[in-house]
C-alpha cells in the first residue's frame, strides 16, 4: 500500500493475533473443539471463516437475525467481494450458535430478480439487512441498490415467508426523494423500524438522515425525523442497537468514509427523548485505534448467554486486509462491546474469544494508540488516489481531525487514553 508503515503497536497486536491463529478455533469448522469460540479475522495471517460444507464464508456487509420462528441465528450478506456485478447476489447460513458451526442455507436473491424502470443491469447490491415484521409476519429485505459507477443511490426491498427465503423483490425506493449511499434498517423493542442513511458523502456538505418506516417495513412513513451533519468526514456503516438491552439508551456505531480503507470508528448514544430529537452524545472510537482493528461496522446483535450476562456483538467486515487478494479476501471482525460504568464503549483486541464468557480478565479499560507516524501514513493511504501532494494534504487534514478525534481523552483528567494497546493474548476470565 502507498507509502504504508506500521507502528509499533500495530505488530504487538499482528502478532498477537498470529499467535492465536496456531491455537483457536473458529466459527463453521466441523468438528470445532471450542463451538463457543469466536476468532477474529485482523489480518491476512488469520484462517478464513468456513461453513459445515468446508467453503469460505461469503456474507459481507450483513445483517445477523435470530428468526422468531425457529430461534436459529441467520447470518445474510453479500457474496464474494470484488466480483462483477452480474455475479453478485445475497448468501445466507444459519446456526443454533452465533459461535457457529454455519451452514450454508444458499443464495437467497439473485440479479436476475432485479426490477429496476429504465435499467437492465446488473446492478451493485450492497449492505443487505432482514427484519422480522410482527404485524405481518415477513421477512422484509432491504439492499443498496446501484449502478457499477454508483449513480442510483436506490434502496432494493424484498420478501420471505422465512428467514432463509426465498426471497421476492417488491420494488426499489428512492426514500423522502434523497438519495441513499451507506445504510441501515433497525427495529426496536416496540416493534417501530427505522431507516438510517447517509445522503451525501462530501466534505462538510456530508449528512446522514434518520427516517421512521411504515408499518409493514416496505417504505420510509413521510419526512425525515433527523439529519446529522458529519463535518470534514462523512460517516457510514450504521449499526444500532439499545443498552443495555432491552430498554436502555439507543447507541448507533458508525464509521467514517474512506473508500474500502478502515478508519477510525464513532459511537453514538442517543440522549434526546426519540429519533425527531436525538441529541447524539459523541463518544469517541471505541477501539482507539485509527485502523479501528483493520474493521468497517455491518452490525450490532444484541446477545444473552445461558447466565444472563447480557451485552452487545459488534458484527464488522475487514474489507482489506483479510489476505492477498485484498476485496476478494474479505474477511469478518466479531467482538464484544464493553462498557465500563461511565458510559463508554470498549471493543479489545482479542484474537479470539468465547460467546458466553466474552470479557478478558486484565486488559486496560480505555487503553489506546497514539496518533503519530505510523497512523499518518495509514491516513496518507487512503488518500492515495489524489496524488502524491493531495495525498500528503489530505491525511495532514486526517489525521488534524480524524486521529484527535481517534485518541482524545474522553473526560478531563482521565489518562487512560494515553497508555498503550492491549493487543496481547489474554485468558478468558470465566
Amino acid at each position: 500500500r502507498f507509502f504504508l508503515t506500521r507502528p509499533l503497536r500495530w505488530y504487538r497486536c499482528h502478532m498477537a493475533s498470529s499467535f492465536a491463529h496456531a491455537h483457536a478455533t473458529f466459527p463453521g469448522v466441523v468438528g470445532a473443539p471450542a463451538p463457543a469460540s469466536i476468532r477474529p479475522c485482523f489480518d491476512a495471517e488469520c484462517a478464513h471463516w468456513k461453513d459445515t460444507d468446508g467453503n469460505r464464508i461469503e456474507a459481507h456487509g450483513a445483517g445477523v437475525i435470530q428468526s422468531p420462528l425457529d430461534k436459529r441465528w441467520y447470518w445474510i450478506g453479500e457474496s464474494t467481494k470484488g466480483q462483477q456485478p452480474q455475479h453478485s447476489g445475497i448468501n445466507c447460513y444459519s446456526s443454533a450458535s452465533l459461535a457457529g458451526p454455519w451452514k450454508f442455507e444458499g443464495r437467497i436473491f439473485e440479479q436476475g430478480q432485479i426490477q429496476v424502470a429504465g435499467h437492465t443491469g446488473p446492478l451493485i447490491i450492497e449492505r443487505p439487512k432482514v427484519l422480522y415484521n410482527r404485524r405481518t409476519r415477513k421477512f422484509v429485505l432491504w439492499f443498496h441498490l446501484d449502478t457499477a459507477g454508483y449513480e442510483l443511490h436506490r434502496i432494493g426491498v424484498a420478501l420471505a415467508d422465512t428467514a432463509a427465503g426465498p426471497y421476492a423483490f417488491a420494488q426499489d425506493l428512492v426514500p423522502d426523494g434523497l438519495p441513499s449511499y451507506d445504510f441501515t434498517v433497525w427495529a426496536d423493542v416496540d416493534g417501530e423500524g427505522y431507516f438510517v442513511r447517509s445522503c451525501a458523502n462530501g466534505p462538510f456538505v456530508g449528512y446522514f438522515a434518520i427516517s421512521a418506516l411504515a408499518d409493514d417495513y416496505l417504505n420510509v412513513t413521510d419526512g425525515i425525523l433527523s439529519r446529522d451533519f458529519g463535518g470534514l468526514w462523512q460517516r457510514e456503516g450504521f449499526a444500532l442497537f439499545r443498552h443495555p438491552a432491552p430498554h436502555g439508551k439507543v447507541h448507533m456505531i458508525m464509521s467514517h468514509t474512506w473508500g474500502w480503507h478502515p478508519n477510525p470508528l464513532v459511537l453514538y448514544r442517543m440522549d434526546g427523548p426519540s429519533f425527531s430529537d436525538p441529541r447524539w452524545t459523541d463518544l469517541g472510537n471505541p477501539t482507539g485505534a485509527l485502523s479501528s482493528f483493520n474493521s468497517q461496522p455491518a452490525s450490532v446483535v444484541p446477545y444473552t448467554t445461558p447466565a444472563g450476562l447480557a451485552y452487545p456483538i459488534y458484527i464488522a467486515d475487514n474489507w482489506l486486509h483479510g489476505g492477498a487478494e485484498g476485496l476478494a479476501d474479505a474477511s469478518y471482525v466479531w467482538l464484544p462491546l464493553r462498557f465500563t460504568s461511565d458510559g463508554y464503549g470498549h471493543l479489545d483486541c482479542l484474537p479470539q474469544w468465547d460467546l458466553n464468557h466474552p470479557f478478558v480478565a486484565g486488559g486496560r479499560p480505555g487503553a489506546t494508540r497514539r496518533c503519530g507516524r505510523g497512523n499518518f501514513a495509514l491516513a496518507l493511504s487512503g488518500l492515495a488516489p489524489l496524488g502524491l501532494l493531495g495525498g500528503i494534504a489530505g491525511a495532514a487534514l486526517m489525521c488534524r481531525f480524524a486521529c484527535r478525534r481517534a485518541c482524545r481523552p474522553r473526560q478531563q483528567g482521565d489518562s487512560r487514553q494515553l497508555s498503550e494497546p492491549f493487543c496481547e493474548p489474554v485468558e478468558q476470565s470465566s
